[in-house]
């Protein structure tokens, strides 16, 4: 009996250490975001870019993905609009 009640808490620890895990990395992608939407915003020349991406997402989307040729800059943009718009308002 004791034996199957700590294998039931192992595996809820795994799985516990499982979402924290996940949680964690999410939360240093949005961190990571936001530390370059706030470089972008101190830099002159890439504030319009930011501007034109707050006024029409989806054209701000399009064209970063242009620029970018690696996978998922459309995903790393749009959590960089969502970013930019939670340090905004």
């Amino acid at each position: 009996m004791r034996r199957i009640e700590v294998q039931e808490r192992d595996e809820k620890n795994r799985e516990l250490t499982g979402k924290v895990n996940s949680l964690q990395r999410e939360l240093s992608r949005k961190d990571k975001d936001i530390k370059n939407l706030r470089d972008r915003l101190s830099n002159p020349s890439q504030v319009q870019d930011v501007r034109r991406m707050l006024e029409d997402p989806l054209k701000g989307l399009h064209a970063e993905k242009k620029k970018k040729s690696g996978s998922g800059s459309r995903t790393s943009t749009l959590f960089t609009y969502i970013s930019l718009s939670r340090v905004i308002n």
